[in-house]
Formats: structure tokens, C-alpha cells, sequence
């Protein structure tokens, strides 16, 4: 697990309306480096460094949005990301994951050129296990970057972390976890982005969850952490709830085949999540798709 934390700050001065953002700590554990991929731009590194431009007036109070399971679609995934582009409400959006069907060069640069035409807001990412598949994950290190890191945005201490081995996450990668949450205990509130849920919401199929043992784990540290909200994908649907008393949500309505057709929890979206001032809600915002003909 190679994590870097970075640190972005809103700060809002008395008897101004404007804040400037100050990146004050940036460190790396392990860089990472895949010479046998492409040469291309770190996406993460762009989408962090995008973020930093940002300024708010109030660190206390912005918008994000959240969405994940794309997975090569075309109709519905580029009018979500232009509907998040046209919302002035949002400052920035991190996808949970599925951004390819599998790691093929092709299939990357698609994607790219997506969020390149159609998306005009920051984008950072958590992995998900799709972009692995058929040698991906070189590629992905190469075109998109870090698997596991944080940054503070406002008042608020955002953490993404790779669940999507077979263990969901490992020793090591729970300790340097547990240090990046640690560095948050102070934030205002805590967010968590993953892949692979902890729980099934609808039984006990592990196939879209992590195992129970790993799941117990993570809910342990981040109840020590008082995470405010886990956000995950991999169910194509729209879940919401608590685990453990900690809230979640999994969004994997981004364009990736429905897995249901409860229309209650099948359907296209994205979440439009608002933190002002210690209160957290979230809008669904449904996404149509004219490719189905009603």
C-alpha cells in the first residue's frame, strides 16, 4: 500500500470574501513508478493539484459529488459528467471506482478523453477491481496513480483506500490506514472512499462485499476515527444506511449495467454531497438514459 497524504486548505480570513488555498504538507511513502505503462500525466497528482486552485470563502461549508461504476459507458456517463460540470453548486468529484472494464490501453485512454471533453470540475479517484483486470494494474498506477492517499479540503479530511484485494485490505495497509485517519482526528468531518462495500445491503452474498472478518476490522478503526460517512460502489445501484452506526452510501449508477430493476435502488445518478458547518446531507441526482426506449 503506497499512501500519500496531502493536505489542502480553505482559509477564510476576517473581512475578506475571497480565501486563498494553501497546500501545507505534502508527503509520500513510497512513490509509485511503472516504467512498462505509457508515459502519461498522474491523474490523482492533476485532480489534487486542480483542487488546490480552488478558493473558498468558507473552509466550513462546499459541495462534491460522488459517483462510480462507469465502466465504458458512453450516453449515460458523459451527461453525468456534464450535468456535475454544470452544477456551479459542486467544486470537485472522486469516482469510487470501475472506470474501465478492464485495464487495456484503449479502454483507459476512452475514459480519458471522457472526463477530459465532458468534465470541466476536479476529478480524484479510489481504484476499483475492473481497471485491474487483464494486466491493468500497472497501467493504472501509470495513467491515474496512487491507490491509497488523503487530502484535507476545507474542514474536512478525505480518505481513498484500495479494498479490492481478495483480503480487502491488508495488514500493512490497515496500519498505514489507521495513521492516515489518525492525521484526521482533527478535521471537521471524515470521509471514507472505497471500492468494494464492507457489507452486502441486500443479504449476505460476500461476492460484492468484503469478507466479514475484514469488514469487522475496518468498522473498528473507523468508529476509533469517527468517520462520518463511508462511500463505496462495485453494486450497481443506489444503497444507503449505517454500518456499525457509521452512515453509508453505495452509488455504482454511473453508467455500468443495473443489477436490479427495483426502481427504488436501480437507477442512473450521481450523489451531490453538501458539508456545511458539522451537517453532511446528500441529493441523489438521477442521470437519464435516451438509449432506453420507455
Amino acid at each position: 500500500m503506497n499512501l500519500k497524504r496531502y493536505v489542502i486548505h480553505g482559509i477564510a480570513r476576517a473581512g475578506r470574501t475571497t480565501a486563498a488555498l494553501l497546500a501545507v504538507s505534502l508527503y509520500c511513502l513510497a512513490p509509485l513508478f511503472c516504467p512498462a505503462a505509457p508515459a502519461a500525466a498522474d491523474a490523482v497528482t492533476n485532480g489534487l493539484d486542480r483542487i488546490r486552485e480552488i478558493a473558498l470563502s468558507d473552509p466550513h461549508e462546499f459541495t462534491f459529488a460522488v459517483f462510480g461504476d462507469n465502466r465504458g459507458s458512453t450516453d449515460v456517463f458523459e451527461r453525468l459528467l456534464s450535468s456535475v460540470s454544470e452544477d456551479p453548486d459542486i467544486r470537485f468529484a472522486v469516482s469510487t471506482g470501475d472506470i474501465v472494464g478492464a485495464g487495456s490501453p484503449e479502454r483507459f485512454n476512452f475514459f480519458l478523453s471522457q472526463v477530459n471533453r465532458y468534465l470541466t470540475k476536479p476529478l480524484v479517484y479510489a481504484v476499483g477491481n475492473h481497471e485491474q483486470f487483464g494486466g491493468g494494474g500497472a497501467l493504472y498506477s501509470s495513467l491515474i496513480g496512487s491507490r491509497d492517499y488523503s487530502f484535507v479540503f476545507g474542514d474536512a479530511s478525505f480518505i481513498i483506500a484500495d479494498d479490492t484485494k481478495p483480503n480487502g485490505i491488508d495488514a500493512d495497509g490497515e496500519a498505514l490506514l489507521a495513521k492516515e485517519l489518525s492525521a484526521g482526528d482533527d478535521s471537521g468531518e471524515t470521509f471514507v472512499f472505497m471500492h468494494v462495500p464492507l457489507y452486502d445491503p441486500v443479504g449476505t452474498d460476500i461476492h460484492h462485499s468484503l469478507n466479514p472478518s475484514a469488514a469487522a476490522r475496518l468498522i473498528g478503526l473507523f468508529k476509533e476515527h469517527r468517520v462520518t460517512h463511508i462511500f463505496c460502489s462495485h453494486i450497481h445501484g443506489y444503497y444507503q444506511g449505517t454500518w456499525g452506526g457509521i452512515p453509508f452510501t453505495i452509488s455504482g449508477g454511473a453508467g455500468a449495467p443495473l443489477i436490479g430493476s427495483d426502481p427504488a435502488h436501480y437507477f442512473y445518478h450521481y450523489l451531490k454531497v453538501h458539508v456545511a458547518h458539522g451537517a453532511v446531507t446528500i441529493e441523489t441526482v438521477p442521470v437519464s438514459d435516451d438509449s432506453i426506449k420507455n
